[in-house]
């Protein structure tokens, strides 16, 4: 069973950084930001159970927890380390320049060798890589996206609203789709002991 999860890792080795987007997502210091994630969760997740109850005005805090990690090595290993303790990163957001290790998509492709299903968004004020050149690298995904420096608040609340959402219910359906694979092998290997037992009766 593959867990939830709202963990984040934000890796840049300017610290400036760090602190804006851990301002921006960190909810529980202001309500305006509250009152700004319940709108957006309203928007896009009104069909989902767990939003049937929502109700304008009520402050419902969403938590992350959010570390860092300064160079693509320490990412890399940040990101193992939190898999074998099942506990997961959800969403990554990562720099493109990184000087003197590596660079933001060779750490991205590296990350997803082992851990293809954690969502990535590429943080740069540069064009050091298209969008085709990245397409050519890491080849067609909806996993992810360019965030342009600078950013504003909206943008960042949003994506990390809407791709830790994706992560989640993208864990919820390989759940299911691995309980119905031991439901259908348990219940071939029911099926055929059955079979044996009526054969042994008809013997």
């Amino acid at each position: 069973m593959r867990p939830n999860s709202n963990r984040i890792l934000i890796v840049d080795d300017s610290e400036a950084i760090h602190r804006d987007i851990i301002k921006i997502l960190d909810s529980s210091k202001n309500t305006e930001t509250h009152r700004d994630l319940d709108q957006m969760e309203m928007v896009l997740f009104d069909d989902d159970p767990m939003y049937q109850n929502f109700q304008p005005g009520k402050i419902n805090s969403i938590s992350y927890r959010i570390d860092s990690a300064f160079q693509g090595r320490e990412a890399i290993e940040m990101v193992d380390r939190a898999a074998e303790e099942t506990e997961p990163y959800a969403l990554v957001f990562m720099d493109v320049r990184m000087p003197p290790g590596l660079n933001g998509i060779d750490t991205i492709d590296k990350i997803w060798q082992k851990h293809p299903d954690i969502e990535m968004v590429i943080v740069t004020a540069f064009s050091d890589h298209s969008w085709e050149d990245i397409l050519l690298r890491m080849g067609p995904t909806d996993r992810l996206m360019v965030l342009r420096k600078p950013f504003d608040m909206i943008t960042i609340k949003q994506l990390t609203l809407a791709l830790t959402k994706k992560y989640n219910i993208s864990v919820k359906v390989q759940n299911y789709i691995d309980y119905m694979e031991l439901e259908f092998c348990d219940s071939d290997h029911r099926i055929g002991s059955m079979v044996q037992e009526l054969k042994q009766l008809l013997r």
